[in-house]
């Protein structure tokens, strides 16, 4: 199985076209596990060599140049392709250029495997939750508003995660990460909200001390 990585001039056009293509490729079963980058990336798996597919793909673009590296077997190079064209540079598999390029297809792929594969979960997550919200009564949907807010907060939030590689490992472990983000965040916000309902409490003190300091002066002064 290759780990194929594909990269783009991302003008809006060409973008489209090739994300109509990959996204029938894969329906069609020629490619697998397709996931979109931000920058005119992509990555997906195959059983072989793409060479015909990719020629395709450059032709669809009006000749715009893609770039292509890949990793399985013997074979690790990156292809470019203008007018339906091949240029094709493939180091050595023993040279360090060989061992670079396998380990940024490899890291790249993995990474944006694991981006692909949070971003279901919590569309998951999300889409398990909207049923819930649908069951409650108005009584029950004042009550968990803060709750409600906080998942609506935590999940357009989660959804624009992308390059935090860290976040993402950790999120992956969780059966249900929208709902411990949103615990974390109700907790602290619980926290904060206590410390400025204290904080504001001894402000109202303050203030009442000093009112009642005055009060004393005036009433002093009147009886003088």
């Amino acid at each position: 199985m290759f780990m194929n990585v594909l990269n783009w001039e991302s003008e809006w056009e060409h973008s489209h076209t090739l994300a109509d293509s990959l996204k029938k490729s894969e329906k069609n079963g020629n490619i697998q596990r397709l996931c979109f980058m931000p920058g005119g990336w992509a990555c997906f798996r195959s059983e072989g060599a793409v060479d015909n597919f990719l020629r395709n793909l450059s032709i669809q673009c009006g000749g715009k140049v893609i770039t292509h590296m890949w990793w399985g077997g013997d074979d690790c190079g990156s292809s470019l392709w203008q007018d339906g064209r091949e240029s094709r540079n493939v180091p050595s598999v023993e040279s360090p250029e060989w061992d670079s390029l396998a380990k940024e297809v490899a890291d790249k792929t993995a990474g944006w495997e694991a981006c692909a594969a949070f971003h279901e979960k919590l569309d998951s997550c999300w889409e398990t939750y909207i049923p819930k919200l649908r069951e409650l009564t108005l009584k029950q949907i004042q009550e968990q508003s803060s709750e409600i807010a906080a998942t609506m907060l935590c999940y357009g939030q989660l959804s624009k995660l992308s390059w935090q590689k860290t976040w993402i490992e950790y999120l992956n472990r969780l059966d249900d990460p929208l709902a411990v983000v949103r615990d974390a965040l109700l907790a602290m916000l619980s926290a904060l909200a206590q410390e400025k309902f204290d904080a504001a409490m001894w402000g109202l003190m303050d203030k009442a001390d000093i009112e009642q300091g005055h009060s004393k002066e005036v009433g002093q002064e009147q009886t003088m």
